[in-house]
């Protein structure tokens, strides 16, 4: 009698074990899955700041930044230098 429960005890350690390998091969998959989301999420954000910096206004003359040539433009000041 005791050398039965001796017996289950003891296969219920290696069934619990056994599961705790489990889990943690698990957990530890899916934290490399995870920083692999990460990467290719930090991967998206960078692309997107280029994409976004390289559709930005430029500007149409040299001496002057986007901005300042934008309100150039629009208060029709670019157009009069030329003369």
């Amino acid at each position: 009698m005791a050398d039965d429960i001796d017996r289950k005890i003891q296969l219920m350690k290696l069934e619990q074990h056994a599961s705790m390998e489990s889990l943690t091969e698990t957990v530890c998959r899916n934290s490399n899955r995870l920083q692999a989301i990460l990467s290719k999420v930090s991967q998206i954000y960078d692309n997107i700041y280029v994409l976004m910096d390289r559709t930005g206004p430029k500007s149409n003359c040299v001496f002057y930044p986007a901005k300042t040539s934008i309100i150039a433009i629009q208060l029709g000041l670019e157009s009069n230098a030329s003369l």
